[in-house]
């Protein structure tokens, strides 16, 4: 199993950003390592499912379609992998996520969900809010609201919680949001992630595996403060010139501070194939980029510092 999440998150792994938030953060966790952090408790009652860190930054959860398959659903089971953390009901926060689904038999899903008792390990009162899934060959995001198309292969998504409602969003850029809708809510004592699959056709070979790049809940004060918390993601944008490139090419970005960035070059299969790291200063940056040991193709260049992230296709000739 465990060399089944290594291959699946190398070609997932060039899509999946990690994420930083300048203040009001209650929890954030980047998925560094290979021990979970230790405020996350666990749910897993399908033996056959798993949960992981892979210790480049991702969390996988690996929902096998055995004994009775892996979902949050009273109608079904509670076998679904799933890990979660506390929250004050009396705060307001937004919880925030980036996904990608490998899986595409029956139902499969990445999910996020609340939990509405006091007792935490209640899997009666978890609750599915949003997710990326598949449904035979519909995929798209699934909410407590309805379905929603969405073809991309990864997501962001959120979960807002005021005190007496929960508000759910999905975006493609961690930038343009859009709402699934509203729904009135009980208390919410925890916040957490999981993955699906139910094996509607009995097939109990293919799993499906869930992959998570980062997760963090902020604080607000006023349900108008997503916003906020949505412009204190700490994006850039990324220019490469030329693109195409025969072999060298220059990346272009406006950094907020002075800082240690690794630029990391992805093929498309998501496999890393080299990495360099270099000193960005405040303001406009000309950094180099040298690809003339790669064979020609589409690749992915990956900016990263601890305070902020950016992706850019580039094509070599």
């Amino acid at each position: 199993m465990k060399l089944l999440m290594k291959k699946s998150l190398l070609w997932v792994s060039m899509l999946l950003l990690s994420q930083t938030s300048k203040s009001q953060v209650i929890f954030q966790d980047n998925f560094t390592g290979t021990v979970l952090n230790p405020k996350w408790k666990v749910i897993n009652p399908n033996l056959a499912s798993n949960i992981e860190l892979d210790g480049d930054g991702f969390l996988a959860a690996v929902a096998s379609p055995m004994f009775g398959g892996s979902d949050i659903d009273s109608i079904s089971n509670f076998n679904a992998p799933r890990v979660y953390i506390e929250v004050d009901p009396k705060t307001s926060w937004v919880a925030e996520t980036k996904v990608a689904l490998l899986g595409f038999y029956d139902f499969s899903a990445a999910a996020m969900f609340v939990g509405t008792s006091k007792k935490l390990n209640d899997s009666a009162s978890h609750k599915i809010i949003i997710a990326k899934g598949t449904e035979g060959i519909d995929s798209g995001i699934y909410s407590r609201c309805g379905h929603k198309t969405f073809d991309s292969m990864f997501a962001f998504l959120r979960i807002k919680y005021d005190k007496k409602s929960i508000t759910s969003f999905y975006s493609q850029d961690s930038i343009n949001w859009i709402s699934t809708g509203c729904i009135t809510t009980d208390s919410v004592y925890s916040v957490g992630l999981a993955g699906i699959r139910q094996a509607y056709d009995d097939d109990t070979v293919v799993f499906s595996i869930s992959v998570f790049d980062y997760f963090k809940v902020t604080k607000t004060s006023s349900p108008t403060d997503i916003d906020e918390v949505a412009k204190s993601t700490s994006q850039i944008n990324l220019t490469i010139a030329p693109n195409p490139t025969k072999d060298f090419s220059t990346i272009q970005f406006e950094s907020p501070d002075a800082a240690e960035c690794t630029i990391s070059t992805f093929n498309a299969m998501g496999q890393k194939l080299q990495e360099l790291t270099v000193k960005a200063i405040p303001g406009k940056n000309n950094l180099p980029l040298d690809l003339s040991n790669l064979t020609p193709g589409n690749y992915y260049v990956r900016l990263q510092s601890p305070n902020f992230t950016g992706t850019k296709q580039i094509i070599k000739l």
